[in-house]
């Protein structure tokens, strides 16, 4: 008998500029940058208002704040409780 590997995903739904929605592993997030957007801000333009950096080195541009973020997470880790 082979051994079972349950492997276990949390998937925020976020939202890009204009509204589409994305798939993140919550589990995969590795860091988040947060600021105002707007064109007096560099590095987030726009409706951005956190970029989400995951473990593949990928760059996710959200609109949500980046504490929004931080909320759904910490949902996603007492739904594992």
């Amino acid at each position: 008998m082979e051994p079972v590997i349950l492997v276990v995903m949390y998937w925020l739904i976020l939202h890009v500029p204009g509204g589409h929605e994305v798939s993140v592993n919550a589990k995969r997030i590795t860091a988040m940058r947060e600021g105002e957007g707007g064109d007096k801000n560099k590095l987030l333009t726009g409706e951005v208002r956190c970029v989400i950096s995951t473990d593949d080195g990928k760059l996710v541009n959200v609109i949500e704040r980046c504490s929004e973020v931080r909320r759904a997470i910490e949902e996603l880790e007492k739904q594992e409780e």
